[in-house]
């Protein structure tokens, strides 16, 4: 779908980290889907206790997404200095009992998180609780049947979220998978059927990972530095060369890698990644101010500017309609591109 332009971020959230993931879970965008009837929830969760900030930007961002989309429910919690029941398992139980009263193959969650964040996670802090919200890298594949999620000590985890009920520390639910070490620094990772690609920034790899356990790597270059991956629905893996400033496409089946430098040039740094519906792949540029479209079969980008400058966009995501969202992490705006 050809952009027409950017909608004005819908508001300034006004905290130092704001974690923000959206999980559309439904049919593809056909007009059957379209005419279905969809139920959207909102779950919006504060989990830095000891500033009230973070109880303002829970309420007032699920009002913000329920006022455009809708929801039923509308779930808002948030810790503060005594306490409260957000934590690593309060988010389990709240999300296990809300994704209950929907339909995977056609209702959407959008679920919030607002805290202070660093490589390692997002911190939950409740009264005397103290955890990390890990990892920051996670996938679905398109049947929404595996989670894939990447640990920064060299592990790639697999949670099969068909099982009923998964609880945390469950040595049935959660499969781990030593592919190397802290020093292959891993970030994003994207899944297809029966596989996931994960980002290996500190060995300049891409790593690929079945569901049976077979690990392959694949080279990127000296000095390339992969932050995020996509898988196309045509099975093609798009890589963000952070230190080269490059898009890279790598052939599922011979492995090959090819390379494009991004518009913007030596200023260019590529962070988020997603491909669309049509094949069209999409680029955050911090460094550029922008969102950028690359077209594979004419290999043609086109930059759009981004109104706040500044934003440092590190979160993409395409919705059902084929709009991408995006979420800055300095100017902390949500926005649009229509």
């Amino acid at each position: 779908m050809a952009p027409k332009g950017f909608v004005a971020a819908v508001s300034r959230l006004n905290a130092f980290v704001v974690a923000f993931f959206l999980i559309a879970a439904s049919l593809a965008a056909s007009a059957q889907a379209a005419e279905a009837p969809r139920k959207v929830a909102v779950a919006s969760f504060g989990l830095f206790g000891d500033q009230d900030v973070f109880r303002s930007e829970a309420t007032d961002a699920a009002k913000i997404v329920a006022s455009r989309f809708g929801g039923d429910p509308v779930v808002v919690q948030y810790n503060t200095k005594q306490g409260g029941k957000v934590t690593i398992a309060g988010l389990d139980a709240t999300l296990q009992a809300t994704a209950e009263k929907l339909n995977r193959e056609r209702d959407i969650l959008f679920l919030i998180l607002t805290s202070h964040g660093s490589p390692n996670g997002l911190a939950v802090v409740a009264g005397r609780t103290r955890q990390m919200l890990a990892p920051w890298a996670l996938a679905l594949p398109p049947a929404h049947d595996v989670l894939w999620f990447t640990v920064d000590s060299g592990l790639i985890g697999r949670l099969p979220t068909a099982t009923p009920r998964v609880r945390r520390g469950s040595p049935l639910a959660v499969q781990e998978t030593k592919v190397g070490s802290s020093a292959d620094r891993l970030y994003g990772i994207a899944a297809g059927p029966g596989v996931a690609w994960a980002a290996a920034a500190g060995s300049d790899q891409l790593i690929r990972i079945t569901e049976t356990g077979d690990i392959t790597r694949v080279a990127l270059g000296a000095g390339s530095r992969p932050r995020s991956v996509a898988v196309g629905a045509d099975g093609v893996v798009w890589a963000a060369l952070y230190g080269r400033r490059q898009l890279a496409r790598v052939d599922p089946r011979s492995l090959e890698v090819t390379a494009w430098a991004l518009p913007s040039g030596e200023r260019a740094v590529p962070a988020a990644l997603a491909v669309d519906g049509a094949g069209a792949v999409w680029i955050a540029d911090m460094g550029g101010d922008a969102i950028v479209r690359f077209e594979p079969a004419r290999q043609r980008f086109t930059s759009l500017s981004i109104p706040t400058r500044g934003a440092r966009v590190q979160a993409l995501a395409v919705d059902a309609r084929g709009r991408l969202w995006y979420v800055g992490a300095v100017s902390r705006r949500l926005g649009v591109v229509e």
